[in-house]
């Protein structure tokens, strides 16, 4: 599938989970990261948002991703980052919802 150009969002997510596994990532700091919802276990025993985990996890990732070259494609890509209007920092708190109900096998 992949060789034939046809990536989806749920296999960048795949590929994130791996990868995040892969460097020591914990699991349900991995989970929040990809907005997986947590079932209500999880949200009645932990009561903390985990943001500076979250934040301290994605720089780790964006860390390694530049130790294995990412940086080199970005400057050959001419990333223009005002051609959107963002800036190259990430706003504090934003994609960093709380823990939410899980719908985890639901249909």
């Amino acid at each position: 599938r992949l060789g034939q150009g046809e990536w989806t969002s749920h296999d960048l997510r795949k590929v994130a989970r791996t990868g995040w596994a892969d460097i020591g990532i914990d699991h349900l700091i991995g989970e929040l990261l990809i907005n997986h919802a947590m079932g209500h276990n999880v949200k009645v025993y932990i009561q903390s948002d985990v943001m500076s985990r979250k934040r301290d996890a994605l720089e780790k990732w964006h860390a390694h991703l530049d130790s294995k070259g990412l940086n080199r494609i970005q400057t050959l890509t001419g990333f223009r980052s005002g051609d959107f209007g963002n800036g190259l920092q990430a706003a504090e708190h934003k994609g960093c919802d709380p823990i939410q109900e899980s719908t985890i096998g639901e249909v």
